[in-house]
């Protein structure tokens, strides 16, 4: 902004010295010239200068002839230098009344200076990244905004008010930005540095709605007007065809999550395939990078995939290896002391064993940083079954080979084979409740 600005001024204070000289040896040369003035006045601008040049030859030869070997901008400072200083204190009213079109040339160029000083000035600047929009059938609401990719930390609110709202971030670096609208829907927005956008949308047609201003934006706008009407099966072939034709694209970044890491049913296999391809065209993305590394031991866990070799300590100090799970149904599973939701599922895999007369089989790994917490926790849990803490919580190697990523997680294996990944508490015992 401060440099706008300093440009601004320094343009401004250009034009008003400059049109000061013009003024004031127009004024000097009808003193000195009257007939040579009107003479010029009458024939444009060529004629004009030439005028001037006439009379200035006649005032000081050896002047004149140092401009007219130095370029228009020296012959220009040396008609400058031939306005008597005296003379501009006489002649201003003078300079001003002759020269009236001048002036309002003068006043037009500083109103379009100053328009395109404030035209520039209303985008974000660099570093930062700036939303507008407007909603119709919404007059007051809240929005949420979060980042998948992590270019802005945590989760912010957006306020509607009169159907209109706004945003503006530090933003260093590309990406995706979701917005959670009051329906619960999310639909993203790419973000750059410096960058804005416009969001247009009804509330009863959210899957229509346009963000306009930047081209990673106006390519999701494409691809929303493609899948407008068309069922999910549908929409998953359009999302392949996109990949394929923008593997350059933030946007095919986005459409990868969407329907292959984050669906119901995770293609793991097909989204590290797109990964590699999108990786060719943007080998430095960090945020492919980061996916291609929690997605590679997912595909190699995926369901029907059969268990990985590993081994293992338990808290208790007794080995643990994979040869031991390889026969009957197994459910291993992460859980951390502190969290209700999966002392919970530790509860529920509990009684199920109970249940299946031993045929189920576990095996736990707590995510405590410190083995006797998870100790006391087993005993007043009644957990008898092998459980893993060594204390390096979510770095733990069995956790990272079988890409855990949550508390609680599990894996459901049949006969050494995956047959189910990170089900809730109520699937895991629909699942498993008629073993016998």
């Amino acid at each position: 902004m401060d440099k706008k600005l300093n440009f601004f001024l320094e343009h401004s204070i250009f034009n008003l010295t400059f049109a000061s000289a013009n003024a004031a040896m127009f004024a000097q040369a009808e003193r000195r010239e009257p007939s040579l003035l009107r003479r010029s006045q009458t024939s444009g601008s060529s004629e004009t200068y030439a005028a001037m040049f006439a009379q200035a030859e006649c005032r000081e030869p050896s002047l004149l002839r140092r401009s007219q070997t130095s370029g228009s901008s020296e012959a220009n400072a040396a008609m400058v230098e031939l306005v008597d200083t005296r003379d501009l204190k006489s002649l201003g009213r003078k300079a001003v009344r002759v020269r009236v079109p001048l002036a309002a040339h003068l006043i037009i160029l500083l109103f379009f200076s100053l328009f395109i000083f404030l035209l520039t000035s209303c985008g974000p600047s660099s570093g930062y990244f700036k939303i507008e929009g407007r909603f119709l059938h919404i007059n007051q609401g809240e929005l949420y905004v979060y980042s998948p990719d992590g270019v802005i930390d945590g989760m912010d609110t957006i306020k509607i008010e009169a159907g209109r709202f706004a945003y503006e971030t530090k933003l260093n670096s590309e990406g995706t930005l979701m917005l959670v609208f009051p329906n619960f829907s999310e639909h993203p927005v790419f973000a750059e540095s410096g960058g804005s956008v416009d969001i247009k949308a009804d509330a009863s047609h959210l899957k229509e709605m346009t963000v306009d201003g930047t081209d990673e934006n106006e390519l999701m706008n494409k691809f929303r007007k493609m899948i407008a009407g068309v069922s999910p099966p549908e929409e998953e072939k359009y999302a392949v065809q996109f990949i394929q034709d923008y593997p350059e694209s933030y946007v095919s970044i986005y459409l990868v999550r969407k329907y292959f890491l984050q669906a119901a049913n995770p293609d793991y296999q097909q989204a590290m395939q797109f990964i590699n391809l999108l990786l060719k065209e943007q080998p430095h993305n960090s945020v492919l990078l980061r996916m291609r590394q929690l997605t590679a031991p997912l595909e190699k866990t995926a369901v029907g995939k059969p268990l990985p070799p590993f081994s293992a300590t338990d808290v208790n100090g007794s080995a643990v290896s994979s040869k031991d799970y390889q026969h009957g149904t197994v459910v291993i599973s992460t859980f951390l002391t502190q969290n209700y939701e999966s002392l919970q599922q530790q509860r529920a895999l509990r009684e199920l064993q109970e249940s299946s007369g031993g045929r189920l089989i576990l095996l736990s790994i707590c995510l405590n940083p410190e083995a006797d917490e998870c100790k006391r926790t087993m005993q007043r849990e009644d957990i008898s079954w092998q459980v893993i803490c060594d204390g390096k919580m979510m770095d733990n190697q069995l956790v990272a080979l079988l890409a855990l990523t949550a508390v609680p997680d599990n894996i459901i294996v049949s006969n050494g084979t995956i047959k189910a990944r990170s089900l809730d508490t109520p699937a895991l015992q629909s699942r498993l409740k008629n073993l016998k």
